[in-house]
């Protein structure tokens, strides 16, 4: 067991990802200048794998039932944002899949509103995507399933009829504007 390699966390294995700038955020705009001009491009394989840990760790802090994993989870996605406003770059940008890591962090939290800002975080998933018609935010049938079971896991008195109402909606055309379905795992 010693000489197996062990995983590193996202911050050790990232550590030379975030620049500078992200540390010192008094920067004067000279410096910031030339940090960008200094500051080598992440290539698409470490933009992906920046992405894939930030979602690895957000699943074993909620996998460990540890209530850091909302928390983590939001700053994942205002770093993703910050790095796709910053660099200019579309490969950042927060996509559904990051969402979704906090639609289930919100959902299996210990807190008793935790189905309530499983489904608030979808709303607003679903209005965001109304207004810009952006593909990359459109929640999925990942994203109601997530709710569906936060309140599965509630104590909450209605839990079972707020589950069926989001499952009613999906399955009704007229009420589905995103036009996601259930599976038979919803």
């Amino acid at each position: 067991r010693e000489n197996e390699a062990v995983a590193p966390t996202l911050s050790e294995a990232l550590n030379d990802i975030y620049s500078d700038e992200f540390k010192t955020p008094k920067a004067s705009k000279k410096q910031k200048q030339k940090q960008q001009t200094s500051q080598h491009q992440r290539t698409k394989g470490e933009i992906k794998k920046l992405k894939y840990l930030m979602n690895q760790d957000v699943e074993k802090l909620i996998e460990s039932n540890d209530p850091s994993a909302v928390k983590v989870a939001q700053d994942n996605i205002k770093r993703l944002q910050k790095l796709y406003v910053d660099e200019d770059n579309i490969d950042y940008k927060p996509r559904t899949l990051n969402y979704n890591m906090l639609v289930r962090a919100l959902g299996r939290s210990k807190r008793g509103d935790a189905p309530n800002l499983a489904e608030k975080m979808l709303n607003q998933m679903i209005a965001k995507y109304k207004k810009t018609l952006d593909e990359d935010i459109k929640p999925n049938v990942v994203t109601y399933t997530e709710v569906i079971d936060a309140y599965a896991r509630s104590k909450k008195r209605n839990a079972a009829e707020h589950a069926e109402r989001i499952l009613l909606s999906m399955m009704e055309q007229g009420d589905n504007d995103i036009g996601v379905l259930p599976t038979s795992i919803t």
